[in-house]
């Protein structure tokens, strides 16, 4: 530290900071010259949601007021502007317009950290706006035929099959995500069909869940979970 050099030296902190001060403004202005790295500006609604929820559960834990400030703003911002002209969520947003279809995980992370928001405020305006989002991807992501959500909506660009994937990687999986917000919204409302779809859900994936459990550490969640609820 400048303090310990200035000790060394056997010299004022206050004369060593002048001598340095030249020095550092000589060095900006040569780093001012160098091309600057890309910077990536883009805002997502998946990493977003995974922020808020982060914020939401500090806020509430820690008693901190600004950590819960801080993920309300971020909620209003992409809920407000993150839409397309359907109400529905959008993937990016980059100079000033939203673009491209929603992701699984953009849409479970979101509602996640509304529900986050909503433990920490008690502000039903949070568990409206997860609701929200809910009704659009069980209408848009949920497959009809073996459950789960599918990682792409059903008015997405045509590919060759619609992946769905349970796996937790660095970022957990959208369904083991999508499932515990299930539970949530079930406990709050009572609307028995949330329940239905979070035990459909967790069916869904039953055999990676019996054959390797540690793969899906989130869906174990949900399985705890459910199994207290049944007792």
């Amino acid at each position: 530290s400048v303090s310990q050099i200035a000790k060394e030296r056997a010299v004022e902190r206050a004369v060593l900071e002048a001598k340095l001060q030249p020095i550092r403004e000589q060095l900006l202005g040569l780093r001012a010259k160098r091309v600057r790295p890309l910077l990536d500006t883009k805002i997502l609604a998946s990493w977003n949601g995974l922020m808020i929820r982060g914020f939401a559960d500090s806020g509430r834990l820690l008693e901190n007021k600004q950590y819960i400030e801080i993920a309300a703003k971020a909620a209003d911002f992409v809920v407000g502007q993150m839409k397309d002209e359907k109400g529905h969520l959008l993937h990016s947003y980059n100079k000033g317009q939203a673009r491209f279809n929603a992701y699984l995980a953009d849409y479970a992370y979101m509602i996640e950290g509304l529900l986050a928001l909503h433990r920490a405020t008690a502000n039903k305006k949070w568990l409206e706006h997860a609701e929200t989002l809910m009704a659009q991807q069980l209408e848009r992501f949920w497959d009809r035929a073996g459950g789960g959500f599918f990682f792409t909506a059903s008015d997405h660009e045509r590919l060759i099959a619609r992946a769905k994937n349970p796996v937790d990687s660095v970022r957990p999986s959208g369904n083991s995500v999508s499932g515990q917000n299930l539970l949530y919204l079930y406990k709050v409302t009572k609307d028995e069909s949330y329940l239905e779809y979070a035990r459909k859900t967790l069916d869904s994936v039953s055999g990676i869940m019996s054959s390797s459990p540690s793969a899906s550490p989130r869906m174990a969640i949900l399985v705890n979970e459910l199994i207290k609820l049944d007792e």
